[in-house]
């Protein structure tokens, strides 16, 4: 089939380090496939799960499905405009502003264009007052916020008691945060940051208290906070080094430390006695394996966070980088310490 539309796409032909990252064309068919819908790209996030997903370090069982050699492109959401549906569409029409996840290994947002199937993608209309920047970060972080607190309570978490998180000024966080504020659940959250310039703003989004790692020591002040109980629940986004390792100490009785990203590769170094005496656990959190639940009611939960943005009680915070001309600046942002919010690839 003749190829009318040329698309640019953020593009990889196998794993490793950013640097294997391409601007280039691809060619979309002259005719939406039967039951796609063709959606022109306005906003686009870079997630963490995006790098480690083109450097090869996530979920390798899906990273096998790859083949070698032929060129992929990157990224698993965004938000646009549907420009063109097939035939047999019957849910979308052109003009409609929506939400596209394209879920590893199917990721394909970092484009200028992109054709999913209605039936087999997660696609949902957005409302006026959601922007596309906001709009775009419908999937990743929120339903991951979202899955900790349906984790906070089925471990017998109550108003009242403390929970620690990890990289507690990153977006992910800064949704959990206000998310569990604007529900009433009385949860009290530990935040752990690396500078005393990152504390207000974590306390100013609903944390009880606020630990800084670079002159803080991190075991020592969970214990305190918690009248030395240590918490029931820790979500991990660091992965190894002290910091990880300081929460592992901190852990209380039965408690489980959560490890769901893999900011520092470095070894974990914590007490295994207290594991073995106080029965705590240390295992790791996906999004697809808690979307895969039963309690996981994914449409009522993105509309619970749709009405967040609508009515901003939710509000995102994101720095726009133009997709074709400023895509590296935007990765290098994206790895960078100090950030002021999500980077977001958009074309204008």
């Amino acid at each position: 089939m003749s190829a009318s539309l040329i698309s640019k796409a953020i593009r990889f032909s196998k794993h490793g380090s950013l640097d294997t990252l391409s601007l280039q064309d691809v060619a979309f068919p002259a005719t939406v496939p039967d039951g796609h819908v063709r959606i022109k790209l306005h906003s686009r996030p870079i997630n963490p799960a995006d790098i480690l997903f083109i450097t090869g370090f996530y979920n390798n069982s899906v990273g096998d499905q790859i083949a070698q050699g032929k060129p992929q492109t990157a990224g698993a959401e965004g938000a646009g405009v549907i420009s063109a549906v097939g035939v047999g569409v019957t849910k979308f029409k052109v003009g409609q502003r929506v939400y596209v996840a394209a879920n590893f290994p199917n990721t394909r947002t970092y484009s200028e264009y992109c054709d999913a199937p209605e039936a087999d993608s997660f696609i949902v209309p957005l409302p006026d007052a959601v922007d596309f920047g906001s709009g775009c970060q419908l999937f990743i972080n929120p339903l991951t916020a979202l899955g900790f607190l349906a984790d906070l309570k089925s471990h017998g978490l109550v108003a009242g008691d403390y929970y620690v998180v990890t990289a507690a000024n990153s977006a992910l966080i800064k949704i959990l945060l206000q998310i569990s504020q604007k529900r009433g659940d009385g949860y009290k959250a530990i935040g752990i940051v690396r500078r005393e310039s990152q504390k207000q703003e974590v306390l100013d989004l609903g944390a009880a208290e606020v630990i800084v790692s670079e002159n803080e020591d991190i075991t020592k002040r969970i214990l305190e906070i918690t009248g030395g109980k240590g918490v029931a629940v820790a979500y991990d986004a660091v992965g190894g080094g002290p910091i990880t390792s300081s929460v592992a100490d901190a852990i209380g009785n039965k408690g489980v430390l959560y490890i769901y990203g893999l900011l520092d590769p470095s070894p974990l170094t914590f007490n295994v006695g207290r594991y073995v005496f106080s029965d705590a656990t240390l295992r790791g959190w996906w999004l697809g394996h808690f979307l895969g639940r039963k309690d996981a009611n994914v449409p009522q939960l993105i509309e619970e966070f749709l009405g967040y943005l609508a009515d901003k009680s939710v509000t995102l915070s994101y720095v726009e980088f133009d997709f074709v001309t400023q895509w590296k600046e935007a990765f290098e942002y994206s790895k960078s310490s100090g950030q002021k919010g999500k980077a977001i690839l958009v074309s204008k």
